[in-house]
């Protein structure tokens, strides 16, 4: 019983924080844009967890694999990530996470 109430308590934190993280990262665009492709992985990859119990899940892992598969969409957003960080899907499907390169 005990662990839940810590696990509820961490839920509750979270529930708070996230609207704060992402205002932080809307804040960061302009000012600093590799710290705000962090947090934007932070975030792919807690969601990730979340929803499929892997940290190398991603967005970018995901998107990877249905590019190679034909889908138009997935291949679309490959092209976009490829826009901030070169080659990003591949190396998502390489290491099985989503790779960040220092952006200039």
């Amino acid at each position: 019983m005990r662990v839940r109430a810590i696990l509820l308590g961490f839920w509750f934190v979270c529930l708070l924080a996230t609207p704060l993280i992402l205002l932080w990262q809307l804040a960061l665009i302009p000012l600093n844009p590799a710290r705000s492709l962090q947090v934007a992985r932070a975030i792919d990859i807690s969601g990730a967890t979340a929803l499929f119990g892997s940290v190398g899940r991603t967005i970018s892992y995901k998107s990877a694999v249905a590019a190679q598969h034909g889908n138009v969409l997935a291949k679309m957003l490959c092209e976009a990530l490829g826009e901030i960080a070169p080659h990003h899907c591949q190396d998502a499907l390489t290491n099985g996470d989503f790779v960040i390169k220092r952006l200039e």
